[in-house]
């Protein structure tokens, strides 16, 4: 009822701006029976879960099993694909083995054929044939028929070893090299024990100039067992064990000398030597010279041939007779590397005169690039050894050269560049502790040598830096044979 009051009198006190017209107002009151209180919501209906069809009960089922057991089955499944994978590479293998088989049996004897060709002694290779005459060297890898070979035919696996020697290819390097890493202490103490102390000293030669990596070993092996079967499949012409290890001795350039003496001797040489060496002798020689001893071989006998050897090896003797040997030109590769600079020129000259191929004495003054010729180094080359320092190791190379520093500065960077900077701040710093200094001055040579063992390394894996230095190192060569008192057929007969 207030209420009704209050808005009465609010509507009454209203004003309108009608001028004269003043409105009447009648407040009435009416039911409002359409407005409900609203119903309260109720909960919807709980869903009634259906019982699962029978098919997706079964599904259910075997997902929770293998959800359960997933790890195992994995397993099972995994060991089931490796024994199919297993079982098909074994087949193929069968198979490539016995086609294998297949093609050996054409260089395969049985044990009644090897009699009759041996004059029914036995195999000169036994153990390289198993127990039922049917193991071959085919299933053995490069190193093995090196191994084998030497215990069971001694002559010929060395006959190989001096060849490797005297001929000195890469691959026959790699070879060499590859023995001494790969076959135990025990089987190479034997194999040296039968070489010469100059084959020995070649040996350790030969492989301290060779790098060999993985990837070129399997090469090697099978370079090494190829070798092995080619010597025991192809028939020497003469079989004198002696004659052929002073073959091998016999450099090419002796052997021409050999073959202007007596023309038969070159004939000889061309019927009993192998295609490699025959090569390296027709290099040599004036094609109108290679061609008469081609006529001259090819009319010669077998019976020739062997009433020549006991003179062939008498000459070759005498040949050899006049290359002197000194054990100490193998000190001379252990001293070089740190010898000082004034003894090195002795050193080098030591090992010229008793060197009678030029181009193995080139190929050791490449490796131990002479001191005296890094001191020249064009400023190009200077900058990639110098550059190969770090900064602070730089630094110091500069400052142990004393009087020569700003020269040697200058050949690095001109004053002014930001190089020349860097290293003239780093200089400065050094510069601050005087004690350091004296240290630096006081171990300048060894910082020198430690510049000189960089440009030795650098020289020696750049091809290209070689052929650039050649010139220079050959004219070197020549004064250091002058000074030696060497005339033109010594040392340089290559």
């Amino acid at each position: 009822e207030e209420n009704r009051k209050i808005i009465e009198e609010i509507v009454n006190n209203f004003q309108f701006s009608f001028r004269d017209i003043v409105p009447s107002i009648e407040v009435k009151y009416i039911k409002m029976a359409f407005i409900k209180d609203k119903p309260k919501k109720k909960d919807p209906p709980k869903k009634v879960k259906k019982p699962p069809t029978p098919i997706k009960r079964d599904l259910e089922y075997w997902l929770n099993l293998m959800s359960r057991f997933g790890t195992a089955l994995g397993l099972i499944f995994a060991a089931f694909m490796v024994g199919l994978f297993g079982l098909l590479i074994f087949k193929k293998w069968e198979k490539s083995e016995k086609s294998g088989d297949d093609s050996n049996q054409s260089i395969t004897m049985t044990s009644d054929e090897k009699e009759d060709e041996n004059g029914g002694q036995d195999s000169p290779f036994p153990s390289m044939l198993g127990d039922d005459g049917n193991k071959n060297l085919t299933h053995l890898d490069g190193l093995e028929r090196f191994s084998f070979l030497f215990k069971n035919s001694e002559h010929q696996c060395l006959l190989i070893i001096k060849k490797w020697l005297s001929e000195a290819r890469k691959t026959q390097v790699q070879a060499l090299k590859l023995v001494v890493e790969e076959l135990e202490n025990d089987f190479l103490i034997e194999v040296f024990s039968k070489l010469s102390t100059e084959e020995r000293v070649e040996w350790k030669r030969l492989i301290s100039f060779t790098n060999l990596k993985a990837t070129d070993k399997p090469f090697i092996k099978d370079y090494i067992g190829d070798e092995v079967i080619s010597s025991i499949l192809s028939p020497q012409v003469v079989e004198d064990y002696q004659l052929s290890e002073l073959l091998l001795k016999l450099s090419p350039q002796m052997a021409i000398d050999l073959f202007k003496q007596e023309k038969k001797f070159a004939a000889f040489f061309s019927n009993v030597v192998s295609a490699t060496f025959l090569k390296s002798y027709f290099d040599l020689l004036e094609p109108s010279f290679v061609n008469q001893v081609i006529e001259d071989a090819s009319e010669m006998t077998m019976d020739e041939i062997k009433s020549l050897v006991p003179e062939v090896k008498v000459k070759i003797e005498q040949n050899l007779g006049s290359k002197r040997f000194v054990p100490f030109n193998d000190k001379v590769l252990d001293l070089l590397p740190e010898a000082r600079m004034e003894n090195e020129e002795v050193l080098f000259g030591t090992y010229l005169k008793n060197t009678i191929e030029f181009d193995e004495f080139l190929e050791t003054a490449i490796k131990f690039y002479p001191q005296a010729l890094i001191l020249n180094f064009s400023d190009e080359i200077f900058q990639q050894v110098i550059s190969t320092f770090e900064r602070e190791e730089m630094a110091k190379y500069f400052i142990s050269r004393g009087d020569q520093m700003n020269q040697e500065l200058d050949r690095y960077a001109l004053n002014g560049t930001k190089a020349r900077d860097m290293i003239g701040l780093e200089i400065e710093k050094i510069n601050e502790d005087q004690a350091l200094v004296a240290q630096i001055l006081e171990n300048k040579e060894v910082i020198w040598k430690k510049f000189v063992a960089k440009s030795r390394q650098l020289i020696q894996s750049d091809k290209d830096l070689q052929s650039e230095l050649r010139p220079e190192l050959l004219s070197w060569s020549e004064n250091l044979r002058s000074k030696n008192g060497l005339d033109n057929n010594q040392a340089m007969v290559a």
